[in-house]
């Protein structure tokens, strides 16, 4: 919320239409495949992998129930 608020700040009079929770959907989708792309590697921790895969799976998650409950 603050990065978004920071943005329309910066731009003025540009209102940018972006529905809460898309940001962490979409940055938690990022780093659940990052961690999936580490857990498929032979020489990584797996236990840094499966938590990055994890922290990425929780911002998908509440990143889905904000959008959700924020329908318009």
């Amino acid at each position: 919320m603050v990065l978004i608020h920071l943005l329309t700040s910066m731009r003025g009079d540009i209102e940018l239409n972006i529905r809460e929770g898309l940001i962490p959907t979409v940055l938690g989708s990022a780093v659940t495949a990052t961690g999936y792309v580490l857990k498929q590697k032979r020489g990584t921790n797996k236990m840094v992998a499966n938590t990055v895969f994890g922290f990425g799976l929780a911002h998908v998650v509440l990143g889905a129930i904000d959008l959700v409950e924020h329908r318009r």
